[in-house]
This record gives C-alpha cells, sequence and structure tokens, in this order.
C-alpha cells in the first residue's frame, strides 16, 4: 500500500506553485518513501527502495525532519538490504560507501551497536573494490571536503562546499544504479545538501550568500516543521503496531 503511494505528483504539484502548503506535502511524499523502507525492515518483505543509495537519503530525510528513532530503522533496512544478497550469494555491494554512507555516519554516528560501520565487512563498492570497514576511510574527495568545512566559521569556505555538492548532484543524477541520485524524488530533491545546511544553522552558523539553481526552490521552506498527514499517520500506525 505504501509503494503504492508516489510522492511524484506532490513534486510536481510543488514545482507548479512553490507555496508553504506544497511543501509539506512535498515532505509527506518523502515520508511514503521513509514508511516504506521502515515496513520492508520490520516485516523482511520486498518493498521500500532497492539500492543503499535511496536509503541513506531516507536517512538524511529522517535526520532533517524526524527523530532517531526513524534513523534506527532505516539502519534495519541497511541491515536487511545486506542480508538479502549474503541469502543470494551475491557479492555484497554499498553504492553509497563512498558517498552518502559516510555522511550518514558523520551527522548521525554508528548506530547502536555500531551496525552502520558493521555493514560493511566484507563489502564491496560498485566496482567490486574491498571497501574498509570504517566508513571514513573509502569516502570521496567530494564528501571528504564537506565533512571538513560543514562547521566552518569561513562562510566564503563553505559556500564553496556547497557550490561544488550542488555540482556533484547534477553530476551524479540520471537512471542509474550507479549514481546517487537515480529516482525522480532525490534527483529534484536535494536533501543531502538541505540537511547540511539545517545542520549548519543548529550551531548558529551563517548560511548567507548560498545560491544555486538546485537549491533555490527550497531555501524559503526548508527550515520549516514537517507535519506528518493525517493519512500518513494512519500508515505510520499500521507499521508501528
Amino acid at each position: 500500500m505504501i509503494d503504492s503511494i508516489s510522492p511524484y505528483p506532490l513534486v510536481s504539484n510543488f514545482i507548479e506553485s512553490k507555496t508553504s502548503e506544497n511543501y509539506k506535502l512535498l515532505l509527506n511524499g518523502c515520508f511514503c518513501s521513509v514508511m516504506a523502507d521502515m515496513a520492508s525492515a520490520k516485516y523482511l518483505a520486498k518493498g521500500g527502495s532497492n539500492f543503499d543509495t535511496d536509503i541513506c537519503l531516507n536517512i538524511l530525510f529522517a535526520l532533517t525532519y524526524l527523530d532517531d528513532t526513524y534513523v534506527e530503522f532505516l539502519i534495519d533496512k541497511l541491515a536487511y538490504f545486506k542480508e538479502a544478497q549474503v541469502e543470494k550469494g551475491e557479492k555484497i555491494i554499498f553504492f553509497s560507501a563512498k558517498s552518502l554512507l559516510p555522511l550518514v555516519v558523520f551527522l548521525y554516528g554508528n548506530g547502536e551497536g555500531d551496525r552502520l560501520a558493521n555493514l560493511l565487512e566484507n563489502a564491496c563498492d560498485a566496482k567490486y573494490q574491498p571497501l574498509d570497514t570504517n566508513p571514513y576511510q573509502n569516502v570521496n574527495d567530494a564528501y571528504r571536503q564537506v565533512m571538513e568545512t560543514i562547521f566552518s566559521e569561513d562562510d566564503v569556505v563553505f559556500r564553496e562546499t556547497i557550490l561544488s555538492m550542488c555540482d556533484y548532484h547534477l553530476a551524479n543524477t540520471r537512471d542509474s544504479h550507479l549514481v546517487d541520485f537515480n529516482t525522480l524524488l532525490w534527483q529534484y530533491f536535494p536533501i543531502e545538501i538541505l540537511v547540511l545546511l539545517k545542520e549548519r544553522q543548529k550551531k548558529g552558523l551563517s548560511i548567507d550568500g548560498i545560491r544555486h539553481p538546485l537549491l533555490d526552490d527550497f531555501l524559503t521552506y526548508f527550515m520549516d516543521e514537517f507535519e506528518i498527514s493525517e493519512q500518513n499517520k494512519m500508515i505510520l500506525g499500521t507499521i508501528l503496531d
């Protein structure tokens, strides 16, 4: 049922009319993706995200708008993603290991019992190269720059990092499981950048002067509180029961 609720009309609505109300609807569309992964992990069932990149993006959404309870559910989904590969006798591949997964660890930690770090044991990247169990040892240059500058007091340095991240996002946006942003929702909605802006603001640091076509649609609204719709509350209740 959750998978049948598509966020794409809500994306379209926000593109056509950028209002606070339509932004809240867009967030509820993202939350459907979160709930699909939660249900998949809880019931060990098909559904939800097909790739770890999308699960990590859902985690970043949860870090931006939800709380740690949801993050831990989504780590369950990552564990299930790995277990499913093991059960099929496949190589364990984490497509996000050099980008989104290290960012999740940087912002959240390894989860209860260091589960995120443990996921990378015996795993490899998309090119079948072995991964280090320490997520930071795999991170690419773009995301390493983020970790080094997100809380910089030099606003110019931080702005340059965000612009680089926007370029990285656009370069890794297409219908391919080999790139980070392979679905319409995450191609349009740059949650991995918005979470950085929000985390920076939480520490009282400036995000003034941030402008980029990828971000401009969201800068007016991204700090708004997320309100779960009544429909989504009902669905969530069935998952948590």
